[in-house]
């Protein structure tokens, strides 16, 4: 998928300094939701991870994506890159990615599903100690 027109949609990762891992600076309410997509949309989203952090190998429920770009990627890892900061693991339909830390990573998402009403999905870090800390974000895809 070509990247979709638009502001991409940022996702920030970040920690609290009070033992939280944080998503756009909240941490996981299982009874809210974070964000809402319109079914059928194709959103670019600019997942951002604080310079002073951790690795966090994000894993969107519910779709794939393709990775468009890596910016800001650490030292150690820009050797492994190819066109845009591309690693290996992000060439073709992904539903997890590593964000290093400082770095930031521009995905394509298609949000079409052949689903009736409303559905809820999660959008978290797979380091599960992070994800029980916060790092989980609720979206529903709306029709």
């Amino acid at each position: 998928m070509d990247e979709p027109a638009g502001t991409p949609r940022r996702m920030r990762l970040d920690h609290d300094g009070q033992g939280h891992w944080t998503i756009n600076g909240g941490v996981f309410d299982h009874a809210a939701v974070s964000l809402t997509v319109q079914r059928g949309a194709r959103e670019t989203w600019l997942i951002e991870n604080a310079e002073r952090s951790m690795p966090h190998p994000m894993h969107l429920h519910g779709f794939s994506f393709r990775v468009l770009e890596r910016l800001g990627s650490p030292a150690q890892i820009r050797p492994l890159a190819g066109a845009r900061g591309l690693l290996p693991q992000d060439l073709g339909v992904v539903d997890t990615l590593q964000v290093w830390p400082g770095e930031s990573v521009k995905v394509a998402i298609d949000f079409s599903h052949p689903h009736a009403g409303d559905q809820d999905y999660i959008f978290h870090c797979h380091t599960l100690e992070h994800a029980e800390a916060g790092m989980t974000l609720r979206y529903q895809v709306k029709t």
